[in-house]
């Protein structure tokens, strides 16, 4: 039924807080540097359009977000993209385009 993958969505939320908690990755601040774009893959018919506009942040915040993106991806969540299949890169999403 429906409220086994609530069940689900909550144990997944509750280990991804306690791989968290356990970095002890101090508490910092977030802040903005720069405004770019993802560009969609060549070849994907749409020409050079943005697939992806996002906020990059500052080098101050990276090293505790790619603490906390190391302690994610070695639990092995399949929604956590390894590093070794696209870098990481830190950043806040602020508007995904369509194509077409």
């Amino acid at each position: 039924g429906e409220g086994g993958g609530q069940e689900e969505v909550e144990t997944v939320l509750e280990g991804i807080q306690d791989c968290l908690q356990r970095t002890k990755v101090e508490s910092f601040s977030v802040s903005a540097s720069h405004v770019g774009c993802f560009w969609r893959a060549a070849g994907s018919g749409t020409g050079r359009v943005p697939r992806v506009i996002y906020m990059g942040l500052s080098e101050e915040c990276l090293t505790p977000l790619l603490s906390l993106h190391a302690a994610l991806t070695s639990r092995h969540y399949p929604f956590v993209p390894s590093s070794l299949t696209r870098p990481f890169c830190p950043h806040i999403t602020l508007a995904k385009t369509h194509s077409g």
